[in-house]
């Protein structure tokens, strides 16, 4: 059914993931990424080219599952939260085309950097949520995803998942800004009308 702008949220016996790292806000060797460079673009074409085992393994640090302890409410459960960073869009981008197996990102930067540029010094956060048991539902309402106090950056974008007969889930998708969300850790929370579906807690320190 494609995105949507729109956005919202979730009751408060929700699971917590923490990943956070010891010791002072240093720069670590992979850190939340504001403004990629050309060296840091072609990273992240050489890690999309990657075999599929090499690609998960990077993707694992991005998504945290909600491992089913979270509450349901309204039929609706939060499955995942992940991170889209500014790098890691790149990589998915260059995922896309070595797919297909085209030239993207092997004769220059420049269709890289096009493609790249609508998400430039962003991160999105998106929560991925299931239906559970037989509903009515035939959109994912609307949800609230939070990152700390900071406003949205743009857009919330919904996209609706249906198989054949209906509505299985959805996700939801909200762009910050990465400079302010900067190289400390944040707690990502999603909501329904003020009720909490679950929350992790991100170390942008520890991402790229």
């Amino acid at each position: 059914m494609g995105w949507e702008g729109a956005r919202g949220g979730w009751p408060v016996a929700a699971a917590l993931v923490v990943l956070a790292v010891a010791g002072p806000p240093l720069r670590a060797p992979h850190a939340l990424e504001t403004d990629l460079s050309d060296q840091q673009i072609e990273r992240a074409l050489r890690l999309g080219r990657n075999t599929a085992a090499e690609r998960e393994r990077f993707h694992r640090g991005y998504v945290f599952p909600a491992d089913g302890r979270t509450p349901v409410v309204n039929g609706l459960q939060l499955e995942s939260i992940e991170v889209i960073s500014e790098f890691r869009r790149m990589e998915l981008i260059a995922e896309e085309h070595a797919r297909i197996n085209d030239t993207f990102g092997r004769a220059g930067l420049r269709d890289a950097k096009q493609a790249l540029a609508p998400w430039r010094r962003n991160v999105s956060i998106v929560a991925r949520v299931r239906v559970i048991g037989a509903t009515n539902m035939v959109r994912v309402p609307r949800l609230e995803v939070t990152l700390d106090s900071l406003p949205a950056a743009g857009p919330v974008l919904r996209r609706d998942i249906s198989n054949d007969a209906a509505l299985v889930g959805g996700e939801i998708e909200t762009p910050f800004d990465a400079a302010v969300v900067g190289e400390t850790t944040r707690t990502v929370a999603v909501l329904r009308n003020d009720r909490l579906l679950g929350r992790v807690r991100v170390d942008f320190r520890s991402i790229d």
